[in-house]
């Protein structure tokens, strides 16, 4: 029975190392994160019920003690810990993006590969061949196009830039870090069939690295685009003054880059993109667990420079240097914490711990909180990947059009997880769409009134949800201020409850130009022009002086508030902003000139410069919004 135990715990390490990098579940909005997080969820949880099973009948408690289990735990416990008590929705930080379930099943599944012996290991090594094996493989037939010739695939696999891992970096390194433990099973292999699978597994993984290299060089299409060092550093030091224990939480990152990027990040040219991580891994994980993550980031690179004074002996070292190296330069993707895990389980060296007992109930004792966390993970597990699943064909119903199936799809969705704010977000949008496709009828009824009301209040609550689950994002108040100011053709206030929106937002992300001239244009549109410069001027002397649709829509607030001479003024400046061959040139010209002679404007059609809009009425007379319809408190 132990023996048979031992085979299915090893079994089931082997298929979900192997699995994690090439198996992809297409039913979802994010097909790979999630999917790599059922596969790690279900190997985790079965490993540990089986090592329950076989601990309480062989009657003993065995653990291979590691030279990192310290660190490991300490970094799986600071994400927890950060998880719990700084990451405003629990759901981000668990879930999606999940950095810390990643985090915490791969440190449990470097627990259970330390627990294997040597030649079990050398099988982990093997089923990560394999797993890359597959992987380039897969890569190399989508990019000669030869899967999409398969016409019973989704249309996912379809695409010749297709990946397992979501994105070529990602592979990159993968391949890269498996390449040294291939050549190692190939040199200690004494069969020449053996070595010959070896040697073609290596050959496709590398042809596989070169296609990843080369699909991430700058200037192709799926380049990564990577926030500099600079700005980093300096978000991580900002972050660590204001959430100095546990961080800004795990799947927060994003909050932390919206109010502590330096103005300087204004400046380059991926001024108006928002990240999620930082620019490396390492620094990352500090601007989300703090002090508690250094702490364990310390202590396995004290652990790590002993062992690296040896790497000319122990030649094992090298994967484990290569993805560090990589975590060093690059962000981690979620697949690449577990690697990293799984490759300092095959560099550490164990002893053994035995105990012996012939009393169960202390075994049971010990195991029945564990089996308890399982089955509840597992039963709040189904539910979330149904709202999940019930969410992506939601989305679908949108991009085919189908507003009643969408609409219904994401009432689902709701009920089965009412914890994730992008499905309020989603079911607001849709709750304004239908709102505004019945108000553009000719004849507006009672029962149309009453029906635009209910949706118009169903869209305020649900942007509203938006804000609650996360109220430190500085996204979710643009949702909330995005729906007031969809609904100000249709009802009265609601242009007040969008400024106080978007003010909210700045507050968060200072330094975002595009939120403040959202802001001015709802201003404008109130015919509040003093206001509306000033809100223009701080984008145009402070936050992004080189914003071209910034300085247009001064000049349009300069103009209607009768100082034509500084409206002539910003518009040269628009010139001098934008290229002379562009429609933008060509669309300021033409309102310079209608300045110049005093005459009407005249504007052609063009692609940024976007002046502020005055607001038409659709419904009359509006509706009167009750009067829970007004934001929630500001985040202090």
């Amino acid at each position: 029975m132990e023996r048979s135990m031992d085979k299915f715990i090893i079994g089931l390490v082997l298929a979900t190392v192997f699995a994690i990098p090439i198996l992809v579940l297409p039913f979802f909005q994010d097909p790979f994160t999630l999917s790599k997080l059922i596969i790690l969820t279900i190997g985790v949880c079965l490993l540990i019920l089986l090592k329950i099973i076989r601990s309480i009948y062989s009657d003993e408690l065995e653990y291979s003690a590691g030279e990192y289990d310290l660190p490991v735990i300490f970094i799986a416990s600071s994400y927890l810990l950060s998880g719990i008590f700084s990451t405003p929705n629990r759901y981000d930080a668990f879930l999606v993006p999940g950095t810390g379930s990643f985090v915490i099943l791969g440190a449990i599944l470097y627990l259970s590969i330390t627990q294997l012996k040597e030649k079990s290991k050398e099988l982990v090594k093997a089923s990560l061949i394999a797993g890359g094996t597959v992987f380039s493989l897969v890569l190399i037939l989508s990019t000669t196009k030869i899967l999409s010739i398969v016409s019973f695939l989704p249309p996912l696999f379809s695409n010749p830039l297709y990946t397992s891992l979501g994105d070529h970096l990602t592979g990159a390194i993968f391949l890269l870090t498996i390449i040294p433990l291939g050549v190692g099973l190939a040199n200690k292999s004494e069969k020449t069939f053996a070595k010959s699978i070896l040697g073609a597994s290596l050959g496709l993984i590398i042809l596989g690295l070169i296609i990843s290299v080369i699909n991430i060089l700058p200037g192709k299409q799926t380049a990564p685009l990577l926030v500099d060092f600079a700005t980093s550093w300096a978000i991580m030091i900002d972050s660590l003054k204001a959430n100095p224990i546990f961080g800004v939480g795990p799947g927060n990152y994003l909050t932390a880059f919206n109010r502590y990027r330096p103005i300087a990040f204004n400046g380059t040219d991926l001024w108006s993109l928002r990240f999620t991580t930082s620019r490396n891994f390492f620094m990352t994980m500090t601007t989300e667990t703090g002090l508690f993550g250094i702490i364990g980031l310390s202590i396995l690179v004290s652990k790590l420079y002993k062992h690296f004074q040896t790497i000319s002996k122990d030649k094992k070292l090298i994967p484990l240097i290569i993805i560090l190296g990589a975590l060093m330069i690059f962000p981690s993707s979620s697949y690449l914490i577990v690697l990293l895990f799984i490759v300092l389980s095959l560099s550490t060296k164990t002893s053994l711990v035995s105990i012996k007992t012939t009393a169960k109930l202390p075994l049971l004792v010990i195991a029945s909180p564990i089996i308890i966390t399982i089955a509840f993970v597992w039963y709040k597990g189904v539910n979330i990947v149904k709202a999940e699943y019930t969410y992506n064909k939601a989305l679908i119903a949108i991009a085919n059009n189908n507003g009643k199936a969408a609409y219904d799809l994401l009432a689902r969705t709701i009920s089965l997880n009412p914890k994730i704010d992008r499905y309020h977000a989603s079911y607001a949008q849709i709750n304004l769409a239908i709102a505004g496709g019945i108000a553009q009828n000719k004849e507006i009824t009672d029962e149309d009134r009453t029906t635009i009301g209910k949706l118009a209040q169903q869209a305020i609550r649900e942007a509203k949800s938006t804000v609650s689950l996360n109220s430190g994002r500085a996204g979710n108040w643009e949702i909330l201020a995005n729906t007031y100011q969809s609904i100000i053709p249709l009802a009265q206030g609601a242009d007040q409850f969008a400024i106080e929106s978007y003010n909210q937002a700045i507050a968060l992300d200072p330094l975002n130009p595009n939120t403040r001239i959202a802001l001015g244009g709802l201003l404008y549109a109130r015919r509040d022009y003093t206001d509306a410069i000033e809100v223009y001027r701080i984008v145009t002397n402070l936050v992004k002086p080189d914003h071209p649709n910034a300085h247009y829509n001064l000049a349009f607030a300069y103009k209607d508030s009768g100082q034509i001479d500084k409206a002539i003024d910003e518009l040269n400046i628009v010139l001098s902003l934008v290229p002379k061959e562009s429609s933008d040139y060509e669309t300021a010209s033409s309102v310079l000139e209608s300045l110049k002679s005093k005459g009407p404007l005249t504007e052609t059609k063009s692609t940024n410069l976007v002046p502020p809009q005055e607001t038409k009425e659709i419904l009359k007379p509006p509706l009167e919004l009750p009067e829970d319809s007004q934001p929630l408190a500001p985040t202090p």
